[in-house]
């Protein structure tokens, strides 16, 4: 599973933890009981392989990198999900975009 398509709606996103439980509690991203995601607990939810999910928040903090900085320069993923003013339909823009 991409990310775009674990985070599809926004009661699927979060900010704050790395994922919640229905009842909103942080857990961890690999619990079968979360049912929302930060960024990076999407990263590591869809994808399991190391090698694969450095590849994958590399990819995605370059990405954030030219959106902040406008050129290559790597900015962190937690900042950037857990700003107040993100929304939910940037972080899925952003992951659509990059095909993860």
């Amino acid at each position: 599973m991409k990310i775009h398509e674990l985070l599809t709606a926004p009661e699927r996103w979060t900010q704050g933890a790395y994922a919640r439980t229905a009842l909103g509690r942080p857990i961890a991203a690999d619990d079968p009981a979360a049912c929302q995601w930060c960024l990076v607990g999407a990263i590591a939810h869809c994808y399991l392989d190391n090698s694969i999910r450095y590849a994958v928040s590399n990819k995605i903090q370059y990405a954030i990198g030219q959106t902040v900085f406008g050129n290559s320069q790597p900015d962190s993923i937690v900042p950037w999900n857990d700003d107040r003013n993100r929304t939910h339909k940037q972080v899925l823009a952003l992951v659509k975009k990059l095909n993860v």
